[in-house]
């Protein structure tokens, strides 16, 4: 019986041809640009920072935006407050000003000297101005009837006024001194003697520091002074020089 042959081991082995290991894997970049994430070699990504914190916010402002904005519509309405106090305060001073205003108003009663003139029968004129004797009893003021004025007997007179200077005047019964071209009337005014016309005429001048009033015309007939607004009438001229046999009429011409 024969028995297999036995191969004897030569004590060398065949070793296999290295084969080398693939590479890793390259991952694309999906990140866009962003930090890629790092293993750590504990199953998780490193903390890439502490994420924002959101500021807090009131009514959608800043909590600093927002309470600036409260400080000034305070400041705003206290600033109006104030004023609107302010302004009533005022009127109330104003009010109280005026009543005590009112309160101390004083009546003052005018004095008026009455002149008493020497008349003949049928006649209101009298004998002379100088001659007439003063009162100071309280009369009533006359709005009718006639002053007395010695017409026709001061025809051609000089009637003298004195005050910083004298001023002379000659009168002519009768006559008028008519407004025309340039020639007007200064003013009306109501007198009771033709001496106060013609100091009225003096004392216009003396004012005006030149020679403005040349004549005047004074009408003893108060029953014009409605119509006319007064009984003497200061002139810057003669104009037109008109004459009548009226013995409640007569004219001042300044002698220059």
């Amino acid at each position: 019986m024969s028995y297999p042959e036995v191969y004897q081991h030569s004590q060398l082995e065949v070793v296999p041809q290295q084969t080398p290991l693939p590479k890793p894997y390259q991952y694309s970049n999906h990140n866009q640009g962003l930090p890629a994430p790092s293993y750590d070699g504990s199953y998780g990504y490193q903390d890439q920072g502490q994420a924002p914190v959101k500021e807090k916010s009131i009514c959608g402002l800043r909590t600093t935006t927002f309470f600036l904005v409260l400080a000034l519509i305070l400041v705003i309405l206290a600033a109006g407050i104030g004023g609107g106090v302010g302004g009533t305060m005022a009127v109330n001073n104003a009010k109280n000003s005026a009543k005590a205003s009112n309160s101390t108003i004083t009546t003052i009663t005018t004095t008026i000297t009455a002149i008493a003139a020497s008349t003949t029968s049928g006649s209101a004129s009298s004998t002379s101005s100088s001659a007439a004797a003063s009162s100071t009893a309280r009369v009533t003021v006359p709005t009718n009837g006639t002053i007395a004025l010695s017409c026709p007997s001061l025809n051609n007179a000089n009637l003298a006024v004195s005050l910083t200077t004298t001023s002379t005047f000659t009168v002519t019964c009768g006559r008028d001194f008519v407004a025309i071209n340039h020639v007007t009337d200064i003013l009306a005014i109501t007198v009771y003697s033709i001496d106060d016309c013609a100091k009225a005429c003096a004392s216009y001048n003396r004012n005006l520091g030149s020679v403005g009033c040349v004549a005047a015309t004074f009408n003893a007939d108060l029953s014009q002074v409605p119509l006319n607004f007064g009984t003497c009438w200061l002139k810057n001229g003669t104009g037109t020089v008109t004459s009548s046999s009226s013995n409640t009429l007569a004219g001042l011409l300044l002698n220059q």
